[in-house]
């Protein structure tokens, strides 16, 4: 079944400066026309090696500046950061993984002990499947699942574009539901119960994606 795109996404898409991809798998096509110039930061959450190296191209974010890699394991090209060079800085969670360590040891980035607070608002399980909810740059709350869902969306869209075919558009209307309630961000930083669920968060989504099974 096709998934409608919302128009508020798609704006989003082609307007961001800094762009969260979610969850890119090994078997996402992107599109060979791709390019997203206004694009100047870039965060990668739970990335497949293969989808990140399909992705990271100079001709799809000719302005990126800065990668947060909130993903686990290298991507499936070991001379990846040779295609932006030390112009594009790298920042990483605290963890002491391979990848992070070799990166930030070589000059190509830095590690960030409030990327993974800064990106992520709850973790769920949804149909027996761990989910992050995010943070978008405009600190906006989205569902994990249904920001995974609109992206592809997207990049269906790019390519029916391409082939001259109409894609779906959804009806966007003010009652419509993809984003948490207010109540979700509510906790104040002090609050000792909302240190303890995010560092308990943290750590979970560290193991996930960097689980030898993941």
């Amino acid at each position: 079944m096709t998934t409608p795109l919302y128009p508020s996404f798609y704006r989003y898409m082609e307007t961001t400066r800094h762009m969260i991809f979610y969850r890119v798998s090994p078997t996402l096509l992107l599109p060979t026309r791709l390019q997203l110039p206004h694009v100047e930061q870039m965060s990668l959450i739970d990335c497949s090696p293969v989808g990140t190296a399909n992705l990271l191209h100079r001709r799809f974010f000719p302005s990126l500046q800065r990668i947060h890699y909130l993903s686990g394991p290298p991507p499936a090209d070991s001379m990846i950061h040779e295609r932006f060079g030390k112009n594009v800085e790298w920042i990483f969670p605290m963890g002491d993984y391979p990848f992070y360590r070799i990166m930030v040891e070589a000059g190509y980035g830095k590690r960030d002990e409030w990327i993974v607070r800064n990106h992520l608002a709850s973790e769920k399980i949804a149909n027996g499947e761990r989910w992050f909810d995010l943070y978008l740059p405009s600190r906006t709350i989205v569902c994990g699942e249904w920001y995974y869902r609109q992206q592809l969306a997207y990049f269906w869209k790019k390519h029916s574009d391409h082939a001259g075919v109409m894609y779906p558009i959804h009806n966007e209307y003010p009652a419509d539901f993809h984003f948490l309630p207010g109540k979700a961000k509510s906790h104040p930083i002090y609050d000792s119960r909302w240190i303890y669920h995010q560092d308990c968060m943290e750590d979970a989504f560290l193991r996930r994606i960097n689980s030898p099974n993941h």
